[in-house]
């Protein structure tokens, strides 16, 4: 018997589980209290995501060890458990309110963004893991624009479907970063048809293989 496999298949099932009861409960909950629940969520993640606790405590003890205390390293871990957190529920609640991203969200520079299509030749996004840049993607669609991000499929087919209906709810597209040859055909297409398309330039898309 293969605990391993074993293993990894229920904590997907249980992130999958987690994701859901999230999802519900930031449909009822008022606004105010989203950034309190997250950090309930923060703290959890912290305890029960070994795995992950070690990686970022080993991997911030790599850039600060001779400079910061341990206690100095796991406070800024576990801030970093927290922004993750503030931003899964800003997202959760917006996936549900698309409009609400008019009152929330402001673009600024929209005129360089109509200038660039104006050219009829697409435009290319990039950024990367800073803030919680899905919203834009979001506020962009619920603007008219039509929008469409490479994104690397998730090992989990569960929660990859939880998150394709909600970006389509968005009406941001997905153009899936394997295989290869379809994303470079996609993005191709998108872009003559003037559209906009995100990359996120510090995703690791993988080696070629469908995951």
């Amino acid at each position: 018997m293969d605990f391993k496999k074993i293993r990894k298949n229920f904590s997907r099932f249980a992130a999958w589980v987690g994701i859901n009861i999230c999802s519900l409960i930031v449909k009822v909950i008022p606004a105010n209290y989203l950034y309190a629940f997250a950090k309930n969520i923060a703290a959890l993640a912290y305890f029960f995501a070994k795995k992950q606790r070690k990686i970022a405590l080993d991997s911030l003890g790599i850039a600060f060890g001779k400079e910061k205390s341990s206690q100095e390293i796991e406070h800024i871990a576990k801030n970093c458990f927290m922004y993750i957190a503030k931003s899964a529920v800003e997202l959760m609640f917006f996936f549900d309110k698309p409009q609400a991203l008019r009152k929330r969200v402001q673009i600024q520079g929209r005129e360089n963004l109509d200038k660039a299509l104006a050219g009829g030749r697409g435009v290319i996004l990039v950024s990367a893991h800073f803030g919680n840049f899905p919203l834009l993607l979001g506020r962009l669609a619920v603007d008219g624009y039509k929008v469409g991000g490479i994104m690397k499929p998730m090992h989990d087919a569960r929660m990859e479907k939880i998150f394709f209906k909600k970006r389509e709810k968005f009406g941001v597209r997905t153009i899936y970063s394997q295989p290869r040859n379809e994303c470079v055909n996609n993005s191709i297409h998108a872009l003559r048809n003037n559209e906009l398309i995100f990359i996120p330039i510090d995703q690791n898309f993988g080696t070629g293989e469908y995951l």
